[in-house]
């Protein structure tokens, strides 16, 4: 839009010209059936060993592409896909799917290329997946066609749930419990200091740490410290100690050398938390959050840590995987430590503390330089597979779309039916009293339509749905603060 005023005539014209050429550009889309997708996986199949059959899924666009959603999105979609699967990945290999068709509306991956076992990926989507679909045969020549090359499609693969809606995995993957299971994340820092190959202890007794503390970070309300470590592997690991006040044992400035247990308990900090940045095999970031007592959560408490540019729908908390990946979806983000010097000046530590102080809590140009030196390994990590470090977060878009407000289109588009149908589906319960939105014209909630829309589908005779074992992944404002530390009150809508 023009900073100020109105139009000129020649840009008026350009933009006619932009909209009207995109919307024949459009339209002029050729669309796919599901005949075509489920053809073109049979195909793809065919091409594999009965082994690499068993460890393929595949994910798609049809819906988005054939409902006319523009490129934009859709290209950004892509670029999450790749985006999620590296975030979830334990290979040391980056991955990318593999698109089976000439428009790059279906892709191919390898649980391999991600060391995710059958198991643990079945799991999780049935758990989970809301949209799953097995087609039965009505008889007629297009019900026996779709159940036949159903039937041929989850043999091969072991799977009914062999195929998933894209914009859904995007959205989702980095959600709890979603994103911990996927990555296997265990319930206690103990046992991801145990899986990393890491010792946090020992590394604070032997001076193997680079420390910076600070007053304020944006992010948490008080004080707070980012530490680093490095694993036996070779790999990084960042974790933050946040606190619920700068007071007392919580002040960093007058207790810097916690946690307790290290030798100095007269000037250690108890903190209430933290977030943890670790580096995978692939070079990009695996995320945690922890209590007090080292438990993991879901959630950073509002008391202590916010994000004030969180989806609505998440007000401003922050969940472990998606709102870590959203803030750090550049690299890490550098604060200038005030310890050292604050510690230099003062007179109330002692020769032995304010030493040990000294080799906790880095020079900052020391300390920026082995955090620019993490942050190129990420960098380079997301370049391989396309990611431009400038742009929006596309895990964070691809939420923003999949949890937008739905129009009738928008149920027709997901449907996979015309706007004439969903009218005719309107004039029954319980659509016409849970969509009534729809009827005048506005619109109604992912949640509301998520939870409507495996009775929607049933009703074409040729689809039997089944939904997840635990439940629909929907963060809302209300679910939000039911439970300060966990999702689980943001997941319902099940069988």
């Amino acid at each position: 839009m023009p900073p100020n005023g109105d139009f000129s005539e020649e840009e008026r014209q350009l933009i006619e010209t932009w909209i009207t050429d995109m919307g024949a550009y459009l339209n002029d889309r050729k669309l796919m059936s599901e005949v075509d997708e489920l053809k073109l996986i049979q195909n793809d199949l065919s091409n594999l060993s009965a082994e690499t059959q068993r460890r393929v899924r595949y994910i798609s666009l049809r819906q988005l592409y054939n409902g006319k959603i523009a490129n934009e999105i859709l290209d950004s979609i892509r670029i999450g896909l790749n985006k999620a699967l590296n975030s979830l990945s334990r290979n040391p290999n980056v991955t990318k799917a593999i698109s089976i068709d000439a428009e790059k509306i279906l892709y191919r991956i390898n649980l391999d290329s991600l060391n995710i076992s059958n198991n643990r990926w079945e799991s999780t989507i049935r758990d989970f997946y809301p949209f799953g679909k097995n087609f039965e045969s009505d008889g007629s020549p297009l019900g026996q066609e779709l159940a036949s090359l159903h039937l041929s499609n989850s043999t091969q693969t072991g799977s009914q749930l062999y195929l998933l809606q894209g914009d859904w995995f995007v959205a989702t993957a980095l959600l709890p419990p979603v994103y911990e299971r996927f990555l296997n994340l265990p319930s206690t820092l103990q046992q991801l200091e145990q899986s990393l190959n890491l010792s946090l202890r020992r590394n604070i007794l032997d001076n193997k740490v680079m420390r910076s503390g600070f007053k304020d970070s944006g992010v948490s309300f008080n004080n707070r410290i980012i530490e680093r470590h490095e694993s036996d592997d070779g790999l990084f690991f960042w974790i933050s100690y946040d606190f619920a006040q700068s007071q007392n044992e919580q002040s960093i400035f007058e207790n810097p050398l916690g946690p307790r247990g290290i030798g100095f308990d007269n000037e250690a900090f108890i903190q209430d938390g933290g977030e943890i940045i670790f580096q995978l095999p692939n070079g990009f970031f695996g995320y945690y959050l922890l209590n007090n007592i080292g438990n993991s959560i879901d959630k950073g408490p509002l008391n202590v840590v916010k994000q004030i540019d969180a989806p609505d729908e998440l007000l401003t908390t922050i969940v472990n995987g998606f709102s870590c990946g959203s803030c750090h979806g550049q690299g890490l983000l550098y604060k200038n430590d005030e310890i050292r010097q604050f510690a230099i000046n003062s007179q109330r530590f002692s020769n032995q503390a304010k030493d040990k102080i000294m080799k906790l809590y880095t020079d900052p140009n020391v300390f920026k330089a082995k955090m620019d030196e993490d942050n190129l390994k990420y960098m380079l990590a997301m370049k391989e597979v396309g990611i431009d470090m400038g742009a929006p977060d596309p895990i964070r878009s691809a939420f923003n779309f999949y949890n937008r407000k739905l129009q009738l289109s928008d149920v027709a588009i997901h449907l996979e039916t015309s706007l004439d149908n969903v009218k005719q589906i309107l004039t029954r319960n319980p659509f016409r009293d849970d969509w009534a939105a729809l009827i005048a014209g506005g619109s109604i909630s992912r949640e509301e339509f998520n939870r409507r829309v495996r009775q929607a589908l049933s009703e074409d005779v040729k689809v039997r749905t089944f939904g997840p074992t635990r439940g629909d992944i929907i963060a809302t404002p209300e679910c939000m603060v039911e439970d300060p530390t966990f999702f689980t009150s943001c997941i319902g809508i099940g069988n």
